[in-house]
């Protein structure tokens, strides 16, 4: 009997063992030597014969993965997109320009190949693995929603106005229907502005006048002129 429950036990032991290494297993344990590929940056590869590359994808929120494949090769490249749990993701469209796509597999006509893949993604991280079958020039440039984004966008509007010039403001809402603002100057002394939008030049320099209506706001620059 004590040797049937010290069976038991130790096979209690071994499963929970195993229970407790499948919780922890992380992506680091799955992809040890991935490396980062940031948004709309070409990767370049020379790949050996029967090796395999890992590359890493930040997704920032819900979008879409496109990657654009070149390579030459007398064979094919592979690219399989994996999730953290290391899950195999299935593209949503695919299209080669040279050579030809099976499932995976990028085969090149004439030594080149041309295409790409995308991928509806949700936000999380992501993995590629990129496969050589003989070795090979390999380069893709992965484009996806990142907060890297290199986007410029219109901080304020700006004018210029003479000292002891005026000028009317007003505000026109979403639709398109014009809307009462709180009207505010961050230099009076330079350029103030009324309740009702009309700015005033003072002096030479620069202010920012700033409507607000709601949690909405527009920064307009003010550079007066002597």
């Amino acid at each position: 009997m004590k040797k049937f429950l010290s069976i038991l036990l130790s096979l209690a032991v071994a499963v929970t063992a195993m229970t407790a290494f499948a919780v922890t297993a992380s992506a680091i344990d799955l992809f040890p030597d991935a490396v980062t590929a940031k948004s709309g940056k070409e990767v370049e590869k020379t790949m050996s014969s029967m090796s395999t590359k890992t590359y890493k994808f930040s997704v920032s929120k819900k979008g879409t993965l496109e990657i654009k494949v070149t390579h030459t090769s007398s064979q094919y490249v592979t690219f399989v997109l994996k999730d953290s749990d290391g899950g195999v993701i299935g593209a949503s469209n695919s299209e080669a320009k040279a050579g030809y796509w099976d499932r995976s597999a990028a085969y090149p006509r004439d030594g080149v190949f041309s295409g790409y893949k995308t991928y509806n993604l949700t936000k999380g991280t992501y993995y590629l693995e990129v496969y050589s079958s003989n070795g090979g020039l390999v380069s893709f440039t992965p484009t996806y929603p990142s907060t890297a984004s290199t986007e410029k966008r219109v901080s304020y509007l700006s004018a210029t106005l003479e000292k002891g010039s005026t000028l009317q403001l007003g505000a026109v809402l979403s639709d398109g229907k014009a809307g009462t603002a709180e009207w505010s100057s961050s230099k009076s002394s330079v350029a103030s502005v009324t309740s009702k939008g009309k700015i005033t030049a003072k002096a030479k320099g620069t202010a920012v006048i700033t409507a607000k209506v709601g949690s909405s706001t527009v920064k307009i620059q003010i550079k007066v002129t002597a």
